[in-house]
């Protein structure tokens, strides 16, 4: 059964051997937003502004519901943020977390702490305000008669808009780590055995015209990865980095640096080596009178194989991916609700000019996450990208592409549209109605309405089109949840650690290319593994 087992698993390398990328998840992490939430640039807190109608109660149960609590804003960066912020909604009122409920005068944050009374004259209160105009305990932002971003206190009673705020999620950041072609990938470094009969200096000297250099083998887990290796070669001596030619008995790795003698008894010396015999200074591993990948010594002119390391490319990839401040995070974009009304053909520009364009929703997820999205928002219509300026009945997304005519009777269009009884009726909206929440209907695109734009996403660099590679050896791929990215992903071996939210073992997996199959996984995803060629 062991050597059945050990079969395989040589087999299984082998399989591997084929492949240049594997990915290596490390300690580090990085923080971002839920989706549907606004990353603030100065603070560590996400924002959402909830549209419905509440008292300052009910409002603050709200966003207890969505994990946070209503908006503290105690810091100038922060203040400048929210009022930037501001400038994409309408002039109107919202709740956040400022209140003196409990004492008349003395301002609290929510129920969490209070405001010094140093600090209330930097407080930026609208011109005669706190007044305390009929017992107004709660805090408000942004009311009509005061310039944006000012401060008031307000009836607590009263039903206004609100701003949540919620804290950013830490999520482990991943490495690709790349080996050009010819080359094989081991631990933190490329590897290419050369099968060419060199003196040591020669072998060494075709290592770095390949941009690397002799192996150098320290620590034991290395040692095992080079040993795997080995078994799928002939059993000959390969020269490696090891020597001792400047000083007999005093080990170097090449010429860059002298291996410390305590280090010596960890050597993996084959029996009775190293001897020295005929002033032998170079070092050789796999010589066939010994195990497979003990070390030896062996005279630096004999001619033998080698083998030559070289560094990795390393590419930082995060499992989530970046939006810009003041964007919403949905999968694979960021969305942005503009609530100044305007004419499709302005409320496009407008998103060109933030970097983006017209909401596209593409797919019943993305129809979903929209549709998510808007609870949040007041009864309303906004325009997207659908449109058929072109031609009466022919859809476009903006007018970057046709869509194409089979997917018409699948787009979720609300009773009755689109409509062919007016002829200039030829642009998008989604509605937000409760019982047409996330419908589509067509409207004309001279009138005034908010819109949805979108961006890709951006931040952190990311690294596209990779096929999916696992590392073999001691050390399977650990990952705590996978969005898949298409069709055509193979997986070979994902293994994830007990203590994440999902276990995807190997024959869960194996060679899977049906999204479906794995749709259970897509609810705990918090990484989207990339393509590796």
């Amino acid at each position: 059964m062991r050597r059945a087992a050990m079969l395989f698993f040589l087999a299984f390398l082998q399989l591997l051997q084929l492949h240049s990328c594997w990915f290596i998840p490390d300690t580090t992490s990085t923080t971002t937003c839920p989706y549907g939430w606004i990353a603030l640039k100065n603070a560590s807190t996400c924002i959402r502004f909830n549209d419905n109608l509440l008292n300052w109660a009910d409002a603050r149960d709200a966003c207890y519901a969505a994990e946070g609590d209503l908006l503290i804003i105690d810091s100038n960066l922060m203040r400048k943020e929210i009022k930037a912020l501001l400038k994409f909604r309408p002039k109107e009122t919202y709740w956040f977390g400022l209140n003196d409920i409990e004492n008349e005068g003395v301002w609290w944050w929510t129920d969490k702490y209070a405001i010094p009374q140093i600090e209330y004259s930097t407080l930026p209160w609208g011109k005669d305000q706190p007044d305390n105009l009929n017992n107004e305990d709660c805090g408000q932002i942004n009311y009509p008669s005061y310039k944006r971003g000012k401060w008031s206190d307000g009836d607590c009673e009263l039903s206004y808009k609100s701003i949540c705020q919620s804290s950013r999620i830490d999520y482990p950041v991943y490495y690709v780590t790349w080996c050009p072609e010819g080359w094989i990938p081991n631990l933190v470094r490329c590897i290419r055995f050369n099968d060419n009969y060199l003196t040591w200096a020669d072998a060494r000297a075709a290592c770095q015209d390949a941009g690397g250099d002799l192996l150098t083998i320290e620590g034991t887990i290395m040692q095992q990865e080079v040993k795997a290796q080995l078994v799928f070669r002939p059993k000959e001596a390969y020269w490696f980095g090891l020597n001792d030619i400047e000083n007999e008995g005093v080990w170097w790795w090449n010429d860059f640096y002298p291996i410390s003698e305590q280090k010596y008894p960890r050597f993996y010396w084959g029996n009775g080596q190293p001897n020295n015999l005929y002033n032998e200074d170079c070092g050789q591993i796999n010589f066939p009178g010994f195990e497979i990948g003990q070390w030896s010594d062996g005279d630096c002119e004999q001619l033998s194989k080698s083998i030559c390391q070289r560094h990795n490319t390393v590419k930082t990839f995060y499992p989530v991916s970046v939006c810009p401040e003041g964007w919403i995070r949905i999968p694979k974009k960021c969305i942005r609700f503009n609530d100044n009304s305007l004419k499709w053909s302005d409320a496009r520009a407008a998103c060109q000019d933030a970097g983006g364009d017209l909401l596209t929703i593409e797919g019943t997820l993305m129809q979903e996450e929209i549709k998510a999205q808007l609870v949040f928002r007041p009864v309303e219509s906004y325009w997207f990208g659908l449109n058929d300026i072109k031609e009466k009945g022919v859809w476009w997304w903006n007018d970057l592409y046709q869509i194409a005519e089979n997917t018409y009777s699948r787009m979720p269009w609300a009773y009755g549209q689109p409509t062919i009884l007016y002829y200039n009726q030829n642009c998008g909206q989604v509605l937000s109605q409760a019982l047409k929440r996330g419908q589509w209907d067509v409207e004309n695109c001279r009138s005034k309405f908010k819109s949805i734009c979108q961006s890709s996403h951006t931040g952190k660099q990311r690294v596209n089109q990779f096929k999916l590679f696992i590392t073999y050896g001691l050390y399977p791929f650990l990952v705590s949840g996978m969005s898949l990215l298409d069709k055509t992903v193979f997986f070979y071996n994902v293994i994830s650690k007990r203590d994440k939210l999902n276990v995807i073992s190997f024959t869960e997996v194996q060679l899977y290319r049906d999204k479906e199959s794995l749709r259970s996984y897509l609810l705990f995803a918090n990484i989207e593994v990339p393509l590796c060629s």
